[in-house]
């Protein structure tokens, strides 16, 4: 879970998943979330490749959460290894 202020800061959602969907209306992709039944836009980007990359952005912003977490249980600095709290589905061609 992550707090997500959206783009044009009209909402402030805790976050569970995201998703990125292209939007014909406007021709931008989305990056939406959904919560209680309802979906968010959180921001829109002009080409797939940005909104790739603001997702890598809070990935690692969960990823350093989830490290902060790990030191204050341990009272030990834990360094956590690229992926090892996100799960990169593999490709077709990997599996």
């Amino acid at each position: 879970m992550i707090w997500i202020r959206s783009q044009r800061k009209n909402n402030l959602v805790s976050v569970d998943n995201f998703h990125v969907d292209f939007n014909e209306d406007n021709y931008m992709f989305v990056i939406t979330c959904e919560k209680w039944d309802s979906e968010y836009c959180l921001g829109e980007y002009s080409a797939e490749e940005k909104a790739l990359h603001v997702l890598d952005m809070i990935q690692e912003r969960i990823v350093a959460k989830q490290e902060h977490f790990l030191h204050s249980q341990y009272q030990e600095p834990i360094k956590v290894k690229k992926g090892e709290f996100v799960f990169q589905m593999p490709q077709e061609n990997e599996v």
